[in-house]
């Protein structure tokens, strides 16, 4: 199954200093797959964490975001069971 997010509604602030590039960052979104609607937004957090590093909670669980400026991405990841796993 190939899942999909529809990205909408981007809201941000950046300020940029000899530490690095900070700020709040905002996205609303949909699963394609379920239909459901949620958003993630963070304040004063670091544009650019270390490799792994960087991700925040999204307001359904079990689902997290992070934004980078280098490169630049929003990356959406979310933990489920499918309906027909093993136990």
């Amino acid at each position: 199954m190939f899942l999909q997010w529809l990205i909408w509604f981007p809201a941000y602030t950046f300020n940029t200093t000899s530490q690095g590039t900070f700020g709040d960052f905002g996205i609303g979104a949909t699963d394609t797959v379920s239909g459901e609607n949620f958003e993630c937004y963070v304040k004063d957090i670091e544009f650019s964490p270390a490799e792994g590093e960087g991700w925040h909670d999204c307001n359904i669980p079990s689902t997290q975001f992070r934004f980078t400026i280098e490169p630049l991405a929003v990356e959406i990841r979310k933990n489920w069971t499918c309906d027909d796993a093993p136990g």
